[in-house]
């Protein structure tokens, strides 16, 4: 039995570090470049393999070298890959521009991502998880492949959490309407609870959706945390951080939340945790490298 599955994309990123963002028509030198690997649902996965969760990942990567490095790191990170579709298409690829204040704007070739398909999801794999997560692809098989597994989760009394990212979030309530019904933990930023309910009030927002969701988790970036459930509603302070990077913090985020979750821990616990592993991620550059470990998320 493993802790997680989680479902959506994995990338190869490629980070050039500038002064400043460019405007409309602008060019900006780059400082330095770095690739590293990304995808909010590897991100994730990692992140809860981090944490000492037994984890499984079910995507699809191409058949080259981006996809065979990733590939690599999903197993040194003890991330079950026997789900993962090796596909005869490029492996999603993701140019970031991250600024001196830690702000980021982001340009995505889904690639090989796009082609997850609900035939790639079986009962069996559901089944096979705690807890399964599920996160934003852009395409019309992506997301009946998302609503097959958040079906059979619930059908197998099997948790659910979904992290619509910008991607899904835009395409608004009707759209999503779906997919979320039934989900137990959501996880929007303030901005895509915005998009996907047109509420600006978070509590309103919330309320929107809370007779498909059981458990909303918005982020709120240095302002934590809110938590809405039908039980209460409760803001989560955060921690102090150093911003340098904000790619993957919501993913850390999440991970964390989540591994609270499989650990019993009360919904305040596990948003207090969920913003330390965010702030702790903030002040590291790149995705992965915010990842944080079992000792270091508990440590007081």
């Amino acid at each position: 039995m493993f802790d997680v599955l989680a479902i959506g994309a994995a990338n190869s990123d490629f980070f050039f570090h500038v002064k400043n963002l460019p405007n409309p028509d602008e060019e900006v030198e780059a400082i330095s470049i770095d690739k590293r690997f990304g995808g909010s649902a590897a991100n994730f996965i990692i992140g809860c393999a981090k944490l000492n969760l037994k984890t499984r990942f079910l995507g699809c990567v191409g058949l080259d070298s981006e996809g065979n490095e990733l590939m690599h790191e999903f197993n040194e990170s003890n991330v079950d890959t026997s789900l993962v579709q090796r596909i005869k298409a490029r492996t999603g690829r993701v140019v970031i521009l991250v600024d001196d204040n830690g702000e980021k704007a982001m340009a995505a070739f889904v690639g090989a991502n796009n082609l997850l398909s609900e035939q790639m999801v079986s009962v069996e794999a559901i089944k096979s998880a705690k807890l399964v997560h599920i996160t934003s692809l852009s395409s019309d098989s992506a997301f009946k492949a998302f609503v097959k597994a958040k079906s059979l989760a619930k059908e197998n009394n099997v948790l659910v959490s979904l992290d619509p990212g910008h991607i899904l979030a835009e395409k608004g309530f009707d759209c999503l309407k779906e997919l979320l019904e039934g989900i137990d933990f959501l996880f929007p930023s303030r901005n895509g609870l915005k998009k996907l309910t047109g509420f600006t009030d978070i509590k309103s927002g919330c309320k929107a959706l809370s007779s498909l969701v059981k458990t909303i988790v918005v982020t709120l970036g240095p302002e934590g945390c809110f938590v809405y459930s039908a039980e209460k509603s409760f803001v989560v302070n955060p921690v102090k951080a150093q911003v340098l990077d904000t790619t993957g913090a919501g993913d850390a985020f999440a991970a964390a939340f989540v591994y609270g979750i499989i650990q019993e821990m009360p919904l305040s616990a596990c948003g207090a945790i969920a913003n330390r592993a965010a702030g702790i991620s903030l002040g590291r550059k790149g995705a992965r490298s915010g990842q944080v470990s079992e000792e270091l998320l508990l440590k007081q």
